[in-house]
């Protein structure tokens, strides 16, 4: 199936070169997205928000699919989904 792929803000400088598309599984989840797109990146510099050893992101990444925020990794993924990932970052 193929998972439409958006880099919003921040997380951008980790992932510049990635596809805007993947293609995974039937019955894919979240998580298996997130590996596969970390897998496919090129560049060290996401091995900073990435932890590779437990397939999970270092820090605060919001994942949405089609709009809607989803902090299950056990999310199951449909055919033409768009899957937006952001790295929240608070200050003042």
């Amino acid at each position: 199936m193929k998972i439409y792929f958006e880099r919003i803000g921040y997380i951008k400088k980790y992932y510049v070169q990635e596809p805007d598309c993947l293609i995974l599984e039937d019955g894919a989840t979240l998580k298996d997205f997130c590996i596969k797109v970390n897998e496919t990146a090129e560049g060290t510099s996401r091995h900073s928000i990435w932890n590779s050893e437990e397939k999970k992101f270092r820090g605060p990444v919001v994942a949405s699919v089609d709009g809607k925020i989803v902090k299950d990794l056990n999310y199951k993924l449909e055919d033409g989904q768009r899957v937006r990932l952001l790295y929240s970052i608070v200050g003042g």
